[in-house]
């Protein structure tokens, strides 16, 4: 049973986006809109990834997991359907499957067994482990300076298709609950005093240079108007505090 809603559980999610009187092949887009780059990471885009290598895998009829299934929702549909779901994610994100090609040269990590890890350049095909498809996210450089995290943060996943009308229809809070989770995994406890002395300088200064950098980068302004400084100040307010809670 639990191997069942292993299966239930990420397909459900995936497909739902697209189902409309039937699943649509062509609706890709709508799932990488809400799911795999919405406006709150809350699963990294290697999660579905592996997810859909495991489906994939299934020997199971997969049009016997998702709900109220429609007579044209077929398991040779809904595989087409991952298929193409899996090729999209891996234009969009440094991280892809065996047998696909590497996009970056470097060091590419296994996402289910990180001590396994390749060096390849750019165009070679990446690596089955043993007999088995795994997943492979390229390994980028690590942020060294408390500016470095910071910009990496918000240059990745503070971006206008992201955030949209966010700073106009809801408060920061749960943006700043995740961001904290991921840059608690990023930050030394040497290099943390840094990180909360820069964020407190940036929510204070509507001119500080990395808030004028991650506007030009992102494209995401942050200082023009009041009602968007406002929503990013209280953010860089809330990252701050989350660590006097932890």
């Amino acid at each position: 049973m639990e191997y069942l809603n292993d299966i239930k559980g990420p397909l459900n999610l995936m497909l739902y986006p697209a189902r409309w009187k039937g699943l649509r092949r062509n609706e890709t887009d709508r799932v990488l809109t809400s799911l795999i780059h919405p406006w709150i990471h809350k699963y990294p885009s290697h999660w579905y990834l592996e997810r859909i290598v495991g489906l994939l895998r299934s020997k199971t009829d997969l049009s016997t997991f998702i709900f109220e299934r429609e007579p044209s929702e077929t398991d040779e549909e809904i595989r087409g359907f991952l298929s193409d779901l899996a090729v999209e994610i891996e234009k969009e994100y440094p991280v892809a499957r065996s047998g696909r090609y590497a996009t970056f040269s470097g060091t590419w990590i296994c996402t289910t067994t990180p001590s396994e890890s390749v060096q390849i350049s750019k165009g070679e095909r990446l690596p089955q482990i043993g007999n088995t498809e795994v997943v492979w996210m390229f390994k980028t450089v690590c942020p060294e300076t408390a500016e470095d995290i910071i910009h990496e943060e918000f240059k990745t996943y503070y971006l206008p298709r992201t955030i949209k009308g966010r700073p106009k229809y809801m408060g920061s809070e749960e943006h700043a609950e995740y961001s904290l989770k991921r840059l608690s995994e990023k930050i030394s406890p040497q290099l943390l005093p840094s990180v909360l002395n820069l964020l407190k300088e940036m929510e204070r200064d509507r001119e500080h240079v990395l808030t004028k950098k991650i506007e030009i980068e992102t494209g995401c302004n942050w200082t023009k108007a009041d009602r968007e400084w406002v929503w990013y100040s209280s953010l860089l307010s809330k990252i701050r505090e989350g660590w006097q809670h932890q």
